[in-house]
């Protein structure tokens, strides 16, 4: 097995005896020892005293367990390594060494951080096997410190400070205002002599956003059946106003003025009466849209500030309750962008 190279300090020479007087001085200690070389072997002194305060701290962390090296081997391989750590500033490390038959186990930790280690393949006592210790000594050591960096708490005086609040205050969305022709039937419930009534309806719409709608419409009603001869028919114009509500319904409220009429049959007396009032509707609707076309259904109710009566032969022959209830289909579309 190969020896790496050991070092040996020199011997110092010693004066020939007899040749030195204790206590005596030759002329020229005093020009060599003289205040300005005192000044100099104290800066020397010091900086000895410093280099070995080093030395002190960087071996203090190192750890060999290789005791099947030869004393000579064990001797340049702590060295060498001591020499590494000096370089590197190694006060904050613990460095282990552990030798092996086929292989040598090098772990580095710095301070309270998590250990790294390698595996050097080979014995220590070959030249390609220290070499390698070496490099993988340099590479653990930046490794544990990364790895302790890592590790270490956050100090809370490095944690900045949390942005303050932000009250973003809410933009209101820019009024959107859609425009729309309006189209339905609808059908109400009149007295029993008359039955029901239908008839069409037409008008406009325009819509702010998805908020409201308005609407201002007019329609026609008639009475399926007559009585006494008289056919009662009804024309109103409306002012509506639907708001929306979950679930594609809508609620509205409308106000209305009507005009009722019952026209005789031929010969009959007297051949027309009218008769006006003015109502509150609400209503209720369940709404499919597709794109710009939407159908609506739904009931409403419609509450009147007088009844209409109409009277054939000194007999009622046709009221319009102050209560009503009805039923509407409707149709719209957009137009414009």
């Amino acid at each position: 097995m190969a020896r790496l190279p050991t070092f040996v300090a020199p011997r110092r020479s010693r004066p020939p005896e007899g040749k030195s007087t204790p206590g005596a001085r030759s002329p020229a200690y005093g020009g060599v020892m003289g205040p300005r070389r005192l000044c100099f072997s104290g800066a020397a002194v010091a900086f000895a005293i410093g280099f070995a305060s080093l030395a002190r701290a960087a071996s203090a962390v190192l750890d060999m367990e290789c005791r099947d090296l030869d004393p000579g081997d064990f001797a340049a391989v702590e060295a060498t390594a001591r020499a590494e750590l000096s370089e590197a500033g190694g006060w904050d490390l613990n460095v282990l060494i552990a030798c092996g038959p086929r292989a040598t186990t090098v772990r580095v930790r710095s301070g309270s951080g998590p250990s790294v280690e390698r595996q050097v393949a080979g014995a220590l006592d070959e030249g390609p096997s220290l070499d390698e210790l070496l490099a993988a000594l340099h590479a653990l050591i930046a490794e544990a410190r990364l790895a302790s960096r890592d590790a270490a708490p956050l100090d809370p005086e490095d944690i900045p400070p949390p942005d303050p609040p932000r009250h973003l205050a809410r933009t209101p969305p820019r009024p959107d205002y859609r425009f729309a022709l309006v189209a339905g039937l609808d059908g109400e419930i009149w007295s029993g002599a008359f039955g029901p009534a239908f008839g069409p309806r037409a008008g406009a719409r325009v819509a702010r956003n998805s908020d409201w709608s308005l609407e201002i419409d007019g329609g026609f009603l008639s009475g399926l059946q007559s009585t006494q001869g008289l056919n009662a028919s009804s024309v109103q114009g409306t002012v509506r106003v639907d708001f929306p509500l979950p679930h594609h319904f809508r609620i509205g409220f409308a106000g209305d003025a009507r005009l009722v009429m019952a026209v005789a049959s031929p010969g009959a007396s007297p051949g027309q009466q009218i008769g006006t009032t003015m109502g509150a509707i609400m209503l209720a609707r369940y709404t499919v849209r597709v794109d710009r076309f939407e159908v609506s259904v739904g009931p409403d109710a419609e509450l009147f500030g007088r009844p209409i009566v109409i009277v054939a032969d000194g007999l009622e022959a046709f009221r319009l309750p102050t209560l009503t209830a009805g039923l509407s289909i409707e149709a719209v579309a957009e137009i414009g962008e």
